[in-house]
């Protein structure tokens, strides 16, 4: 199915091995000295580990060293025509660096200076260090997949230009748009009531651009879940507030008061099952509330000032909040954005994982704290400072297909937390139909014990696909239930789907989550469809709701 350098994928000759598991624990450690240098050479007895508070014992230990990228030695994958994946050959060590320039959360006069930060940097980058592209807009689009060469990374980085959405503009706090609460109006209540109604619209494009912000974080957390050891998140953004308390400037303070966490924990959760560590960067540089005002084209009222320093707090509590998490640091109110960028990838690049098995084998969704200490109280340490304890759960109803097409937009990158291959055929004179056949590594998948039937793993797959427009003009979903035989583990787990479109050229995704561990993998492919006898028959999902 797939070749042998992938970890873990049964030999042909090799019967079903069923295993025990545990929840592990992992946590990725940066060690640094007193003057900011790696620390190497550190052993497991170097290290203890606390969760809320009680020692745990290291069931697995490694050193991460900084070394030039080492190939894996297996030859280029190469495809049958029709045929695709989702896996990409990679090198087995190295940390994967991804920088995302988030224009839906940044103002757009910092977005120039963002860009200008941007690709100063990527002129630092030494050959060899894997870096990729994304941008944020009200979509998350591949600027360009992880590469090791700097000079092609900043020649598509150039073609990055601010962009200006409804959404960026509803990065201010509440209620303090200017005329929004000083007259021209035919009264004060008259002018409330517009503050008002400017407060909710805000509210509700803040709820949506957290929304967008969590998905498109999720999505890259999946696409790179399939890569072994750490991985940075360089997120160039002015961030949005993990809370909005009251205004007592509005006639109803209470109305648009919202909390974040939830969205931040789910997010949390995501990046930490990819073993990814998130590095906000707040490219406003060194802000102030009169700075705040400015940027608006509002002069600086004082009255409101401390409601602006309030918002700008807030933000960067979000920014603290997801890097403490994530094993990340924060970095704001400083214009040193190169050096943030050039900091993170540096101290990355040497780093110890630590797993444990944890003491509290009760998983009840609350929040638990984890502390790791060297001997050398001296060391600096840099590590996610908890987990959420969330039991194992089976997906039921809904829920599965619609995790699924989150990760399903067209431009989100592949996810790979589940390795898949699919051969994809285009209509003819004899199929009037789209023909795709899945094959899935079969260890990859959670199986379990179903009265009458043995070990069955459970898989969702889903196709869509999407015009030139980017709307979705048709989709197929099917649930496939088999049980764990050596056929299985040797040739994959199977599913065959059919997609009917008519001629034309398409974007088509497809997709499979496991229901048991909530893994996913997605493959995005240009698709045409030819003329055939058949082309007058079928209709499109729009057209089948018009009719």
């Amino acid at each position: 199915l797939f070749p042998s350098s992938v970890p873990g994928q049964a030999k042909p000759d090799a019967p079903p091995v069923f295993k025990a598991s545990s929840s592990l624990v992992t946590v990725n450690v940066i060690v640094t000295d007193r003057f900011q240098q790696p620390v190497t050479g550190l052993t497991a007895k170097d290290f203890t580990v606390y969760e809320d508070g009680k020692k745990q014992t290291l069931r697995a230990f490694e050193r991460h060293v900084s070394a030039p990228p080492a190939a894996s030695g297996a030859p280029p994958l190469e495809l049958p025509a029709n045929q695709f994946t989702n896996y990409r050959e990679r090198p087995r060590t190295g940390v994967i660096n991804i920088v995302l320039f988030d224009m839906l959360n940044t103002p757009w006069e910092a977005q120039a200076y963002a860009r200008a930060q941007l690709l100063a940097f990527l002129k630092t980058i030494p050959p060899g260090e894997r870096v990729a592209l994304f941008t944020l807009g009200t979509r998350l689009r591949q600027v360009r997949g992880i590469t090791d060469d700097p000079a092609e990374l900043a020649a598509v980085a150039r073609n990055i230009r601010p962009s200006l959405t409804t959404e960026t503009l509803s990065t201010d706090p509440p209620g303090t748009e200017p005329g929004a609460n000083d007259g021209g109006f035919s009264g004060q209540d008259s002018a409330s009531r517009f503050a008002q109604a400017i407060a909710d619209e805000q509210g509700a494009r803040n709820d949506y651009r957290v929304g967008l912000t969590v998905d498109a974080i999720g999505a890259l957390a999946r696409a790179v879940a399939g890569y072994p050891g750490r991985k940075n998140l360089i997120w160039l953004s002015a961030g949005f507030p993990l809370s909005v308390g009251p205004n007592v400037e509005l006639p109803d303070p209470m109305r648009n008061v919202t909390n974040y966490q939830a969205q931040v924990n789910r997010m949390g959760i995501a990046l930490a099952s990819s073993q990814m560590a998130v590095y906000p960067i707040d490219v406003r540089g060194l802000v102030t509330a009169g700075f705040e005002a400015a940027s608006r084209g509002a002069p600086f009222n004082p009255s409101r000032g401390s409601r602006n320093l309030s918002w700008l707090s807030a933000n960067h509590d979000m920014m603290r909040s997801i890097a403490q998490t994530t094993g990340g640091e924060a970095f704001y109110n400083t214009n040193g954005v190169v050096e943030a960028m050039q900091k993170t990838i540096r101290r990355s690049e040497s780093y110890y994982t630590l797993a444990y098995v944890p003491l509290n084998r009760v998983f009840n969704g609350r929040f638990r704290s984890i502390r790791v200490k060297t001997k050398d109280e001296t060391h600096s340490l840099q590590y996610r400072r908890g987990y959420m304890a969330l039991p194992e759960r089976r997906l039921e109803g809904r829920v599965p297909l619609d995790l699924l097409f989150d990760a399903m937009h067209p431009g989100f990158p592949d996810s790979t937390m589940l390795l898949m291959k699919a051969q994809v055929l285009p209509t003819d004179d004899e199929h009037p139909k789209v023909r795709i056949d899945y094959a899935i590594v079969a260890d990859q998948l959670t199986f379990v014990d179903i009265p009458g039937r043995g070990r069955t793993a459970t898989v969702d797959f889903a196709a869509a696909a999407f015009d030139a427009k980017g709307d979705q003009v048709a989709i197929e979903m099917q649930r496939v239930e088999g049980t764990l035989r050596p056929e299985d583990m040797k040739l994959g787990f199977a599913a065959h789907q059919e997609i009917g479109l008519r001629p034309g050229t398409y974007t088509l995704k497809i997709g499979a989550i496991d229901i048991g561990s909530q893994k996913i993998g997605t493959i995005e492919l240009p698709l045409v469809v030819p003329v055939t006898r058949h082309a007058g028959t079928l209709m499109t999902d729009p057209e089948r709701k018009k009719k």
